[in-house]
């Protein structure tokens, strides 16, 4: 008999959406997604975007609508891609009641400062962040809303791990999505810069963390397209744009880039050609990584004051690589010298050992190991 999978997403579920979560990853099993965003983030569940339609996907309207469902379906298995929250636990308790393993994963840890596994650097950098994270572990506590442990957990890097998810039953080592993406056998000509977009000024991402939005479009991209002239300038070699996924949402979002070429969905082909990257915090930064091709950061003042700034900081020390801020540029020479500093391959390693790969056998797929 075919086992059944449930995937439970919050987001907005886009193509790009489902694509992520994995829904055409799982061989052999009858797979079913169930669009939880209007019943567990209400505030945003009439966002703007184009919604992905699947004969596979359910919308889910409220916790007795999930439950009923989970009832019928009975699932072997469910996948939570909506992350830890308040409806952790409830999940897991409807998960008991249908006798299904509930599974959680972390398969894009992320340098951040804010993080459990450096706890005096992230007081320093973010107490009143610090401050809300303890508050709500305590509050957890004292009204044990904690949720069970995982019945499986699929990590990938030696950062993924949590107290929680080391709690697990089952720990899966597994690999981030964007190294599954990566071919060997790729053309590796250095023939353009890419930068990796964040879709910073326009992303619904912002929405969906409850974060403000960072800075206006009309004053974000001229600033990004003038970096980019005086680099075409400097190294006689064009800016490709990897465009993020959230792009797709404006009809001319490509326009916004000063006439550059802009693609979609092919940042990891991309990344095989191009002789440096450049990107704000985008996850994508793994391609040139693993590729052991320079990654530059950028950043900006409106940026740097915002959480996401500090990622920013974080990712270009973890790699031994200089943050370019765009609204204060070196001089040409010292800019020529920070594009070409030499990948420290050491500082690249590490970083993917802490935030890519951490196991010899990962599988053919982020899922290929579930059983």
């Amino acid at each position: 008999m075919t086992k059944k999978l449930v995937i439970i997403v919050a987001s907005p579920l886009t193509e790009n959406i489902y694509q992520r979560i994995g829904a055409n990853q799982f061989a052999g099993l009858d797979v079913q997604v169930l669009d939880c965003l209007t019943w567990m983030k209400q505030s945003i569940a009439d966002a703007a975007y184009t919604r992905y339609d699947a004969p596979n996907i359910t919308p889910i309207g409220d916790l007795a609508q999930f439950q009923t469902l989970m009832a019928q379906l009975k699932p072997d298995f469910l996948l939570d891609f909506v992350g830890r929250g308040p409806f952790t636990k409830v999940v897991q308790q409807t998960c008991r009641a249908c006798s299904t393993r509930y599974i959680t994963h972390h398969l894009v840890p992320f340098p951040s400062v804010v993080s459990r596994h450096a706890p005096l650097r992230t007081l320093l950098r973010h107490p009143l962040n610090t401050a809300r994270r303890a508050y709500n572990i305590l509050r957890r506590l004292v009204t044990r809303e904690n949720p069970y442990p995982p019945d499986i957990a699929l990590l990938a890097g030696a950062k993924s791990i949590t107290p929680w998810l080391a709690s697990a039953h089952t720990i899966i080592h597994t690999d981030t999505p964007n190294y599954f993406e990566l071919t060997a056998a790729a053309d590796k000509a250095d023939d353009y810069l890419l930068f990796i977009d964040d879709c910073l000024p326009l992303s619904f991402d912002f929405q969906l963390g409850d974060f403000k939005t960072i800075t206006a479009p009309e004053e974000y991209f001229p600033m990004l397209n003038s970096f980019f002239a005086r680099l075409e300038s400097l190294l006689g070699l064009p800016v490709v744009v990897a465009a993020h996924p959230n792009g797709k949402e404006y009809a001319h979002y490509a326009d916004w880039f000063g006439g550059r070429r802009v693609v979609f969905d092919q940042t990891a082909a991309l990344s095989q050609r191009c002789l440096l990257a450049l990107t704000h915090y985008s996850s994508a930064i793994t391609y040139p990584v693993l590729l052991q091709k320079p990654g530059h950061t950028l950043t900006f003042p409106a940026l740097r004051k915002s959480l996401h700034g500090a990622s920013v900081d974080y990712i270009a020390s973890s790699l031994n690589r200089a943050a370019i801020d765009l609204e204060s540029l070196p001089e040409d020479a010292e800019l020529l010298r920070i594009l070409r500093t030499p990948v420290d391959l050491a500082s690249y390693a590490r970083y993917t050992k802490d935030y890519i790969i951490d196991t010899p056998s990962p599988g053919a797929n982020p899922f290929d190991n579930l059983k």
